[in-house]
């Protein structure tokens, strides 16, 4: 029969991005980055209603997880999905956006950063609100996402937390989930087509 320390034990050995959102949620905020800083509250400019019953149902199900734990905890494992997923293609368009810099050309690097901006399918009904977050991971929604796209930091928080709600196997509604990752798939084609209009500038 399993211990929890087998659990521990597997979980230690298991890159982020491979955790379900049901693993991430038991494990609760264990590790020290998690407990060294307190968290923040970040402005989220549009956050779509059905992310935000979402993030109540978990809660609801789960009497001891707080709405700030939920958020922190999906951001947690959406930021890693996002980098094992659209990693490689965010560098890619970073590094062309450091070419164009590299030009010197006010209006090249004017039409680099008005290219097509991201936007979500589901646009629903959308509220003000507040998400609780990490300091570290705050930097890194920054630093790895917002500022190499040149998109929102709440537009970041929301790819972040609708890859993690994609990762759930059990506590989210299958729906809700197919919904996530028809999201990720528009944000991936949208990466790929920044990659190939911010090669189009290059060549002027």
């Amino acid at each position: 029969m399993a211990t929890i320390e087998d659990f521990e034990s597997k979980q230690a050995h298991k890159p982020l991005a491979e955790y379900t959102l049901e693993e991430m949620i038991t494990e609760g905020e264990s590790d020290e980055k998690d407990k060294a800083e307190k968290p923040e509250q970040k402005s989220i400019n549009c956050m779509p209603h059905y992310l935000i019953a979402i993030i109540n149902e978990l809660c609801r199900q789960h009497q001891k997880l707080g709405i700030g734990e939920a958020q922190r905890l999906t951001a947690k494992l959406g930021q890693a999905v996002i980098q094992d997923r659209f990693g490689k293609l965010i560098e890619q368009i970073a590094d062309r956006r450091s070419v164009i810099f590299q030009k010197t050309d006010p209006v090249l690097l004017h039409k680099s950063f008005n290219t097509n901006k991201f936007q979500f399918k589901e646009t629903i009904g959308a509220n003000y609100k507040k998400c609780s977050l990490r300091v570290w991971l705050i930097s890194a929604i920054s630093d790895r996402i917002a500022e190499p796209l040149n998109i929102s930091f709440s537009t970041a928080v929301l790819l972040v937390l609708l890859a993690g709600i994609s990762r759930s196997e059990l506590w989210i509604p299958r729906g809700w989930v197919k919904v996530a990752n028809k999201e990720l798939d528009n944000f991936q084609h949208y990466l790929e087509d920044q990659l190939k209009t911010l090669g189009e500038l290059l060549k002027e």
